[in-house]
């Protein structure tokens, strides 16, 4: 198991630390000592004894903080696999609306001056 390249540990001053995994988009308020075990685990996740927290461990994995290092890289694939798809459904409209001061809506509500 590897620490994930997803992973983002940042202090907040109104919340603590908090742990954000851009992967399994989880995001978890963190306390003080588990921020000091997950120090521990960053910096060698293999050598790290969990028997002592289990639950630790498996919320870890749960969140795809810890994870093989090809399961990350297959979870990566699959992320893109479903962007593209999503690229080509039919059952969805996008629409973009940039108006600039050419903008031909004529909307009553605009304060625009080239209107």
């Amino acid at each position: 198991m590897v620490w994930s390249k997803y992973n983002k540990l940042f202090f907040s001053d109104k919340y603590g630390w908090l742990l954000y995994n851009s992967l399994s988009n989880t995001f978890a308020e963190i306390d003080e000592e588990t921020k000091k075990q997950l120090d521990l685990v960053q910096a060698s996740p293999d050598d790290y004894d969990f028997s002592g927290n289990p639950v630790l461990y498996m919320q870890l994995l749960q969140t795809k903080v810890l994870i093989d290092e090809k399961e990350e890289e297959n979870a990566i694939n699959v992320v893109r696999l479903v962007r593209n798809m999503s690229e080509y459904d039919q059952n969805y409209l996008g629409l973009t609306i940039a108006p600039t001061t050419a903008c031909n809506f004529d909307c009553t509500y605009c304060s625009e001056r080239n209107r």
